[in-house]
């Protein structure tokens, strides 16, 4: 069984993603609406990369969203993993 952080990751690789995918935004497009670079989105949607607070954020706005709705998007994602 992965660790906590791992899982987390996991989660929040499927969670950017899935957002992005159901708002029909490449990575391209998410990502110059966010101001951060595309690699940037393809590191953390293939779990390579673990954003800091700050990059969350901009991700979040380059989704459409705020904050608060990127974690708990998140959340509840996890929380559907665990039952």
């Amino acid at each position: 069984m992965p660790a906590p952080a791992d899982r987390e990751l996991v989660a929040l690789a499927a969670t950017v993603g899935r957002l992005r995918t159901e708002r029909r935004l490449s990575q391209e497009e998410a990502s110059l609406r966010s101001g951060l670079n595309r690699r940037y989105f393809h590191e953390v949607e293939n779990r390579r990369l673990s954003p800091t607070y700050r990059a969350l954020g901009k991700m979040a706005s380059g989704l459409g969203m705020p904050l608060t709705g990127l974690l708990r998007a998140l959340a509840d994602d996890l929380e559907a993993v665990r039952c």
